[in-house]
């Protein structure tokens, strides 16, 4: 993927990565959650409660239309099309470039979709399996960060 590819090579100490398609609301944003994430962690990505976790085959082979974010079991799989990213850090791009492989040679979770938010997914949990992503502080934000009138 181009944009995994271009996360894990940025220059610049900070990035906030938005998608094409992602418009910008409220002009106070992009520095808020700059400022805000990276002084609790090193990446930050947002939640995607339309998905259900692909830890639990069980639950979301029971997946209806309507669904909420308590039926389901372990972390889901996040958004991409916002990731607020510390590039310099090792732990940083050691992830960013273990999702860019998990996706070229499709070694993903057991999900259908296989695009970037499915690799960043797998790379997080395969690698904290593994031990491997020691140093890495991901913080995953509530929809209700990007979007305030989410609840009305």
């Amino acid at each position: 993927s181009i944009k995994l590819g271009t996360m894990a090579r940025a220059r610049f100490d900070r990035t906030l990565y938005l998608d094409s398609d992602v418009w910008l609301a409220i002009p106070s944003f992009p520095l808020r959650v700059l400022e805000d994430a990276l002084s609790m962690g090193d990446v930050a990505f947002f939640s995607d409660p339309s998905r259900p976790s692909v830890l639990d085959p069980e639950r979301r082979a029971r997946r209806s239309f309507i669904h909420r974010a308590h039926d389901w079991a372990g972390p889901q799989v996040f958004r991409a099309g916002i990731a607020v990213l510390r590039n310099k850090a090792p732990a940083v791009v050691r992830f960013l470039e273990g999702a860019f492989e998990r996706l070229r040679h499709r070694d993903l979770l057991g999900v259908k979709r296989r695009g970037d938010q499915e690799a960043l997914f797998s790379e997080w949990i395969q690698s904290a399996r593994a031990g491997n992503n020691t140093g890495l502080r991901l913080l995953v934000l509530p929809e209700e960060y990007y979007c305030p009138w989410y609840n009305g």
